[in-house]
């Protein structure tokens, strides 16, 4: 049994992806706003320890090149240089110089505004505007899912700056049947967003764990994800904890 209120969200992530991954050894991932494959996430350095394949997607050829060389820990991995939108085709995207915010300054102010990049209109409210803008492709979920010949995964994580809603609103009722874990941001969605994200995934039976300083939203029990206070809402199916 996973007991999450003894657990770090580091230590309580690496169990419910080795369980997932004992229960079905076919196990696949998604992860769309991958970035560069190793800042501002604690699930990366997990899935690369467990060597949980995965698709990974990245709009921004740049940080998209390096992710490419960052995941490429298994043969099974698939990557997609993309945004996920409510459209294909292509779109502009903000985005702040790499060579200037990016490069040679790690864990600077200038260095986290390099995982902001966003489609318009822009809903993370970075406290610099961006320099640049770049047309890049743009997916929906279900041709995202078609292209890369992934008709089912079973750890669902997104980060896409205020555009999570857009996404989670294209997932089908099916996904819920065979997907264990979902990590979606919150921290620039609406209320009634993040609710009607709870709501759904309390309703096909999974736990849910959030957070948010501007708005209370209902939560299941878990001490840690309080106490990270991470704006990120994550679901887990119970069969896994068990």
């Amino acid at each position: 049994m996973i007991n999450l209120n003894e657990l770090s969200l580091s230590d309580a992530f690496q169990q419910i992806f080795s369980k997932i991954l004992i229960k079905n050894p076919d196990a696949f991932g998604i992860q769309i706003g991958a970035f560069d494959g190793n800042s501002f996430d604690e699930t990366q350095p997990i899935l690369r320890e467990l060597q949980f394949p995965c698709l990974f997607v990245e709009p921004i050829p740049y940080y998209y090149d390096i992710m490419v060389s960052n995941l490429s820990y298994s043969p099974k991995n698939k990557f997609d240089n993309c945004a996920v939108s409510t459209a294909n085709g292509t779109s502009v995207m903000a985005f702040f110089d790499p060579r200037h915010f990016y490069e040679n300054k790690p864990m600077s102010k200038e260095f986290c505004l390099t995982g902001m990049s966003s489609l318009f209109p822009i809903r993370n409210s970075p406290w610099e505007n961006p320099t640049h803008g770049i047309d890049v492709t743009i997916k929906t979920l279900d041709v995202l899912l078609e292209t890369n010949n992934v008709p089912t995964y079973n750890i669902f994580l997104c980060d896409t700056e205020g555009h999570d809603y857009k996404i989670f609103k294209q997932i089908p009722d099916s996904a819920f049947e065979t997907c264990d874990f979902w990590k979606l941001e919150i921290q620039h969605l609406e209320e009634f967003e993040t609710r009607e994200m709870v709501d759904r995934f309390k309703a096909n039976g999974y736990n849910v764990y959030t957070y948010h300083d501007k708005y209370p939203v209902y939560t299941d029990n878990w001490p840690a994800y309080a106490e990270h206070k991470c704006h990120d809402l994550v679901a887990i199916k119970p069969r896994i904890l068990l």
